[in-house]
């Protein structure tokens, strides 16, 4: 049985991940690690977890979940790498 790791999205971090109870691995999926998550402005994180949350209500609109994890993933990006 081989172990599938998931690494951070951030370049250059060597953090992973394994699966999780209520949260296995998939394909397709992207993870910010802790270290960087916290990179991610207040604001933005805490519109993310609402949209979030909405979204277990109106699974028919996945869309607004995917743009703000990408703006978060890229605000973790470019402040992991020292852009901002």
């Amino acid at each position: 049985m081989s172990s599938i790791r998931l690494s951070c999205a951030v370049p250059g971090c060597r953090r992973t991940r394994g699966d999780r109870k209520g949260d296995p691995l998939g394909p397709g999926m992207e993870w910010v690690c802790g270290d960087h998550w916290r990179l991610v402005p207040r604001p933005m994180r805490a519109i993310y977890a609402r949209i979030k949350r909405k979204a277990k209500r109106w699974p028919d609109r996945p869309i607004a979940v995917h743009r703000i994890w990408q703006r978060c993933k890229r605000e973790a990006i470019e402040r992991g790498i020292g852009l901002k």
